[in-house]
C-alpha cells in the first residue's frame, strides 16, 4: 500500500470515527425524559409549619390536577369559592406526589 492510500484510508478512519461521535452525542442528547408536572399534585386549605417538613404526610390531602382554581375549593366560612379569586382569603398548600 502506498503513503498516500495510507494518508488517505487513516483520513477516512478518523472522519467515520468524528461523525459517529457527533451522531452518539446528537442521540445522547436527544434521549430526555419527559415528566408531566400537571398531574397528581395534593391540595390542603391553611398552613402549618409542620407541612414545610419533606416527610410531612399529606396522605389525606385532596388530589387534584394543575392548573387548579382555588376559587372553586369552597370553605365551610366561604372564604374560598363565592367570592371569587380576587377577594379569596387565606392559605392553602400545593405538594406534587
Amino acid at each position: 500500500m502506498k503513503t498516500d492510500q495510507i494518508i488517505h484510508l487513516s483520513m477516512t478512519k478518523e472522519r467515520a470515527a468524528i461523525a459517529l461521535m457527533l451522531i452518539v452525542t446528537s442521540l445522547m442528547l436527544n434521549a430526555r425524559e419527559v415528566i408531566d408536572l400537571n398531574r397528581d399534585w395534593r391540595f390542603h386549605r391553611g398552613d402549618s409549619k409542620m407541612w414545610q417538613a419533606p416527610d410531612a404526610d399529606d396522605g389525606d390531602w385532596e388530589v387534584i390536577n394543575v392548573p387548579h382554581n382555588i376559587t372553586s375549593e369552597a370553605d365551610d366560612d366561604g372564604k374560598f369559592g363565592a367570592v371569587g379569586i380576587a377577594e379569596a382569603d387565606g392559605f392553602c398548600r400545593y405538594n406534587i406526589v
